[in-house]
């Protein structure tokens, strides 16, 4: 079975059981036009959000990065999180996770529409631990981690209505991972001791066929939720702080896509930074920051410099991801 202490693998990048705890409020019911925003896209992001009509469920939400113009799109129930949030390259969709909140090895991979309408299950076998789904560069096919043919999470794509499931991986405990904007790589976290189970998380890129898996990060500790710039040169992921390296102080990174130019971006003296996602553009990127007073959205340069601290959007937990 798979092991159960990696629940907080899962809520680092989803929510916020590692390194987010911010507060809670309320959510509209209709999102406003979009409009263009600095760093591109409609200046909108996804998040994990507490349901304010429910003190277990965790949904998820979108808003303006200001924090106004929030909508909640998910309503599961009180014994259910949706976790995980991924937009679609058009923006228009995104891919989420619905695990059981008493069994996190229970959940399956859905969709819904930018707007809250049109949720689809695409996974339907919640035993098998589906989840950490992300589009092709076309939408036309989604990667995704699942417990299917091992004791642990592998690697598997399916077309984008479900369909046409087929294993990516083998022998590596591989997680949350993302497609390269040309569409031929895929980055993930991956764990190479899957039978003792060592939190000793790393990065791999693989072929988009499954062929050709080579280390991007070896480190000791967790280094976890790559995320491929947009113009494919660079990955963005949380690692270990040091020294020493510790499962308690995080902060965000950069590497060059052949494993050299490795840069820390955030220095949290007080707590912890997870980063969440490149604006459209490339040229900012979203994160949390966590210390004593709570979580705090940030955003900074694609180099580290200029980081600004951004109102929480109500309900916020973490997980941001920034629409295309």
């Amino acid at each position: 079975m798979l092991r159960t202490w990696r629940t907080p693998l899962i809520r680092a990048l989803g929510l916020c059981a590692i390194l987010l705890a911010a507060g809670c409020g309320s959510t509209s019911t209709r999102a406003p036009a979009p409009t263009l925003a600095p760093g591109g896209g409609t200046g909108r992001i996804a998040y994990t959000c507490r349901d304010t009509s429910s003190s277990a469920a965790i949904n998820i939400c979108t808003s303006n990065l200001d924090g106004t113009g929030a909508l909640q799109l998910t309503r599961v129930s009180d014994a259910q999180d949706a976790l995980a949030p991924r937009w679609s390259r058009d923006g228009n969709r995104i891919l989420f996770q619905v695990q059981t909140s008493a069994n996190v090895s229970d959940s399956d991979v859905y969709e819904v529409l930018s707007d809250g309408s049109g949720q689809v299950n695409l996974t339907n076998n919640p035993t098998a631990h589906n989840g950490g789904a992300a589009w092709s560069p076309d939408s036309q096919r989604i990667v995704f981690h699942a417990q299917r043919d091992a004791a642990y999470t592998e690697l598997y794509v399916m077309d984008a209505d479900g369909g046409n499931v087929q294993r990516l991986s083998q022998g590596i405990w591989a997680q949350f991972p993302d497609w390269s904007p040309d569409g031929s790589r895929i980055v993930f976290m991956g764990n190479m001791k899957p039978a003792t189970g060592e939190d000793d998380w790393d990065l791999y890129v693989v072929a988009a066929d499954g062929s050709g898996q080579r280390t991007l990060i070896t480190e000791l500790g967790l280094d976890a939720g790559p995320v491929w710039s947009p113009d494919g040169n660079k990955i963005l992921y949380t690692g270990p702080a040091g020294p020493p390296k510790t499962s308690a102080q995080f902060e965000c990174f950069v590497v060059n896509t052949d494993g050299s130019g490795k840069k820390q971006l955030t220095h949290t003296s007080d707590g912890s930074s997870t980063c969440g996602d490149w604006s459209p553009d490339g040229s900012k990127i979203i994160f949390t920051r966590t210390t004593a007073r709570g979580g705090q959205v940030w955003t900074m340069n694609a180099d580290g410099s200029a980081p600004k601290q951004l109102p929480n959007p109500p309900g916020n937990l973490g997980g941001l991801v920034w629409q295309p």
